[in-house]
């Protein structure tokens, strides 16, 4: 799955740890290489999110929270490139807000990960409706869409990719996006469809 990238980002989606991660594990990532990760979210061995953007300082920030088990969070990870700064909402509310400088990414074009990306697992988690954005979200869209419960009845003009796992609540090994068919991924591994956290279907990962 291929994703052309701006110089700023939004990423928002549900998660829900099953077990406490074994180190790092990947959630959604862009990264083909060492240092050349952009939009990557990653959960950290203690349970924390990490967005990154390379090409700039700092490479990546942890959020403050951290996730506990069993439980569905809303994450919204942004960068904004024209205003220098990165944050980390979690279920509606700034986590964290950082400044980071205002270099564009080393690549404009590449594959998206969900789950296992080749470095890092998918760990033990349930994910659903991950959508990406040319731009940032404002804290007003993350509230709007926290409390809406999923971001499909509320999708802004600057989606680029939204999958919601909902085309079966379990079974089928696509995972085709509501935008951007042209990002039909393939479930592998320990990768299955399962109950939704919120709405119809989500991915569950177990590797």
């Amino acid at each position: 799955a291929g994703f052309a990238k701006g110089p700023s980002y939004g990423a928002e989606y549900w998660v829900k740890l099953n077990a406490a991660p074994t180190g790092f594990h990947n959630i959604f990532g862009d990264g083909e290489a060492g240092g050349d990760f952009f939009m990557m979210n990653y959960l950290t061995g203690s349970s924390r999110i990490r967005p990154h953007f390379s090409n700039n300082t700092p490479v990546s920030t942890d959020s403050n929270a951290t996730l506990q088990l069993n439980l569905p969070y809303h994450v919204v990870t942004t960068y904004d490139n024209s205003a220098g700064t990165a944050n980390i909402y979690i279920n509606g509310t700034l986590d964290k807000s950082i400044a980071v400088t205002t270099n564009a990414p080393t690549n404009t074009n590449k594959q998206v990960f969900i789950g296992d990306d080749n470095r890092e697992s998918g760990g033990n988690l349930n994910l659903q409706d991950i959508a990406l954005y040319s731009s940032p979200l404002s804290a007003a869209d993350v509230r709007s869409h926290r409390a809406i419960g999923y971001v499909g009845n509320d999708v802004p003009t600057t989606v680029r990719q939204f999958w919601n796992f909902d085309e079966a609540s379990s079974g089928s090994d696509a995972a085709a996006p509501l935008f951007g068919t042209d990002n039909i991924g393939a479930f592998t591994g320990s990768a299955t469809r399962t109950t939704g956290l919120v709405g119809i279907g989500a991915a569950e990962f177990n590797n």
